[in-house]
């Protein structure tokens, strides 16, 4: 396969010993937009930090000096998608050793969330209320309410007292 001279020419980054991709680093200003965008998208982290940072009535830089990261930072680590349920913690310290943050304390924040929305009926827990509401409490028998001290059982019907 042989490369056309004026394609070369006409892209100046191109080296024609290295056909590597080299991704251009993104800046605040796109950080932040595509923060905002993935804020509402349950996939992705950012949607997690922002449910988290509403729910304590922070800001997106106390946020980011709670967990030890810029903004920046903070930003970055909302890029990644939610860890998977069948290996949690191992995705987990992955996902905080790639961003350095703690993995307890990003545990804690992401356990923490599942627990708010839980309770809450956020939309990002509702296959897991659903499961804790997969059956109802069973009544109790007639044998348990006498063991739990209802003794008007215990009473021939004509000698109540």
């Amino acid at each position: 396969m042989t490369e056309d001279a004026n394609d070369t020419a006409t892209r100046p980054d191109h080296d024609t010993d290295d056909d590597t991709f080299t991704p251009v680093p993104l800046t605040a200003e796109q950080l932040a937009a595509l923060r905002e965008r993935l804020s509402t998208n349950h996939r992705f982290l950012a949607s997690t930090l922002r449910r988290h940072r509403e729910a304590e009535g922070w800001s997106h830089d106390q946020l980011a000096s709670h967990l030890g990261l810029t903004p920046d930072g903070l930003d970055r680590l909302g890029l990644v998608g939610q860890p998977r349920a069948d290996r949690f913690a191992a995705d987990v310290r992955a996902i905080a050793s790639a961003n350095s943050v703690s993995d307890f304390q990003l545990m804690h924040l992401l356990r923490a969330v599942e627990r708010r929305d839980a309770f809450t009926g956020s939309a990002a827990a509702r296959g897991f209320v659903a499961a804790a509401r997969d059956r109802d409490e069973p009544e109790p028998e007639p044998d348990e309410q006498h063991q739990h001290g209802d003794k008007s059982h215990d009473r021939p019907e004509g000698n109540a007292q």
